[in-house]
């Protein structure tokens, strides 16, 4: 169902996943759900930036949950909804540090 939203193939999708360049969200056997924030890109480069420095540390979940849940530090809205792009670095580090993720 993502694929054609994206519009991208499938397989091109799987393969972002694989590479950490899509966050995905397993949804039951076999089946994953990718948030639909990742299709305006100063939110997919904030996802991709999280997604580089937290490596295998943490879980899909957790990360989307940081990503999309309102915080006052952003004046109350989700750092995917507030996000520019030329704060993507300062923001994935924000985001970084309340997953408890150093470097």
């Amino acid at each position: 169902r993502s694929a054609p939203l994206a519009g991208k193939a499938r397989q091109h999708l799987y393969k972002e996943i694989s590479a950490r360049k899509l966050l995905a969200l397993s949804v039951g056997p076999r089946l994953l759900r990718v948030p639909d924030w990742q299709l305006v890109p100063a939110a997919l480069a904030l996802t991709q930036a999280v997604l580089a420095k937290a490596a295998d540390e943490v879980d899909p979940w957790t990360i989307s949950q940081a990503l999309s849940t309102p915080d006052d530090g952003f004046d109350g809205k989700a750092p995917v909804a507030a996000i520019t792009p030329s704060k993507v670095r300062v923001v994935a580090d924000l985001v970084c540090a309340r997953l408890g993720i150093v470097g």
